[in-house]
């Protein structure tokens, strides 16, 4: 009887912590400002593309100004980043400036959403270089450190399939 509430206990509370890791990483507010015209192709492949993503990510805001009608507010973000802007798409997300959309550009602009999402100890430019693998949820490779994320995978592993049938076998040999 005490093996089984020991056993219970054990699976309730590797539970709890898989469920509890997702809610540890707060997202962080992202602005994406777009500044686009009608009559250009990668503009509208860009605004195809964002268009997508938008239900994907909860605390993202996407701004859309077609440069021959909103003059004053692209006016306002060349001020505020002090830059010119003389080629469309440019794409702003929080304050990086990307100009111009391709299929590369699809996922450099994915990766740098996610570095804005949550706090990052590393730069931009060397979070794009690096892989990332999903854990558990949205937890990612990226937002652990390295001293953090062997025990966090040690722990994960016992979950493997193998490690499953194994325990069980032994758990029955053990109450018999």
């Amino acid at each position: 009887m005490l093996r089984k509430i020991k056993f219970k206990t054990l699976i309730i509370f590797f539970s709890f912590f898989l469920f509890l890791l997702p809610t540890l990483a707060k997202e962080k507010d992202i602005n994406i400002s777009i500044i686009h015209s009608n009559t250009c192709s990668h503009c509208k492949e860009s605004l195809k593309f964002f268009k997508k993503i938008e239900n994907n990510y909860k605390n993202i805001t996407i701004n859309k100004y077609e440069i021959g009608i909103n003059k004053d507010k692209v006016k306002e973000i060349e001020d505020n980043y002090n830059i010119k802007i003389i080629s469309v798409p440019t794409i702003i997300i929080n304050d990086t400036i990307y100009t111009g959309f391709d299929e590369k550009s699809k996922e450099k602009i994915l990766k740098t959403i996610d570095y804005y999402k949550r706090p990052r100890k590393i730069s931009l430019k060397e979070y794009l270089k690096r892989t990332n693998y999903q854990l558990v949820g949205n937890i990612y490779t990226s937002d652990i450190d390295n001293n953090s994320i062997y025990p966090i995978l040690g722990i994960l592993s016992i979950f493997n399939i193998n490690n499953i049938i194994i325990s069980i076998i032994l758990v029955i040999l053990l109450i018999k």
